[in-house]
């Protein structure tokens, strides 16, 4: 029952989760390391980055969520794991085999929290270890917390991330899809544009006026092919 509930926590935090949309830190899959744009970072942000990054689970006090705290702008995974252990009171889990599998933050000097908020989304995890966007440690911890859930549970978060996966894969190719279509339009429209140059420059001016907005590049590939 504990393996269900922790399960159903994860999928409700989903949508609420900023690991996968932050601007504040990334991870440099070729240096292996934690990359932050600022010297500052909100506690959520960074711990649901980290979760979703490292292959551990990742739970924090809520008082936590929304202090910001200053850290090194380039961090390996040990350096990162060092500092929080520094800033905050962190309480390690293991699996049986007594391999880490989890942490738990809380403010410094406090070792237990009556609610704590989960900060991985294991579908953006699966998602990410899939699309080669973390390393061969967080892949395996990734694993190794999937192996705590029941054969149900497992086939059911697999089928979620490759449903997601295949969702994303859809949206970028109908996007890909329709800005070639509007680079065939402006062409056609270039096309037409280019006699009106030098016979009626009034009406181009006007007809570059309109289109000026929904095709930026109008101008520059009448001149570009004019020449």
């Amino acid at each position: 029952m504990k393996t269900v509930l922790i399960f159903l926590l994860y999928i409700l935090i989903s949508q609420s989760c900023l690991a996968n949309n932050s601007s504040t830190i990334k991870f440099d899959v070729i240096g292996q390391n934690y990359q932050l744009s600022q010297e500052s970072i909100l506690a959520h942000e960074l711990l649901s980055f980290v979760g979703l990054t490292s292959g551990l689970e990742i739970r924090f006090a809520p008082s936590l969520a929304q202090e910001t705290y200053q850290l090194p702008k380039i961090l390996t995974e040990s350096e990162l794991l060092r500092w929080l252990a520094n800033t905050f009171s962190t309480v390690q889990h293991y699996n049986q085999q007594q391999q880490l599998i989890s942490l738990t933050i809380l403010p410094k000097g406090q070792y237990q929290s009556e609610s704590l908020i989960l900060a991985n989304d294991p579908i953006n995890e699966g998602k990410a270890h899939k699309l080669e966007q973390t390393n061969e440690t967080a892949k395996e911890r990734f694993q190794l917390r999937l192996k705590e859930f029941d054969q149900q549970l497992q086939t059911r978060l697999q089928q979620q991330i490759e449903r997601s996966i295949e969702r994303e894969a859809k949206i970028k190719s109908r996007a890909k899809q329709r800005d070639q279509q509007k680079a065939e339009k402006q062409t056609v429209l270039a096309n037409k544009m280019r006699s009106l140059k030098s016979s009626d420059p009034e009406l181009y001016a006007r007809m570059l006026e309109i289109n000026q907005a929904r095709y930026p590049g109008l101008e520059a590939e009448i001149l570009i092919t004019d020449h």
